[in-house]
């Protein structure tokens, strides 16, 4: 249960009006301002980005590197590193 002062909700969370206590934004998204009142002021994560978790106040950066296997095989595999921004 989170508990906040004041009126402003903290960000990463949305306050239902009247309520004492905040809940986070669920995965897959983030909220990167004060004041949410609903969880539909979670804004969707960035195709292309990646967010795990709750309470989400920013993406996480998806880096995607190719890798070759070898010179006689074509084919490439993808690695991918998340790195946050927080």
């Amino acid at each position: 249960m989170l508990l906040f002062s004041g009126d402003i909700c903290p960000k990463g969370h949305y306050c239902i009006q009247g309520s004492a206590s905040g809940a986070m934004c669920p995965p897959g998204t983030f909220l990167n301002t004060t004041g949410g009142v609903a969880e539909s002021d979670c804004i969707e994560c960035t195709q292309g980005y990646y967010c795990a978790g709750y309470g989400n106040i920013a993406v996480t950066w998806s880096v995607r590197w190719r890798l070759l296997l070898s010179s006689q095989d074509e084919r490439e595999q993808s690695l991918d590193i998340h790195l946050s921004s927080r």
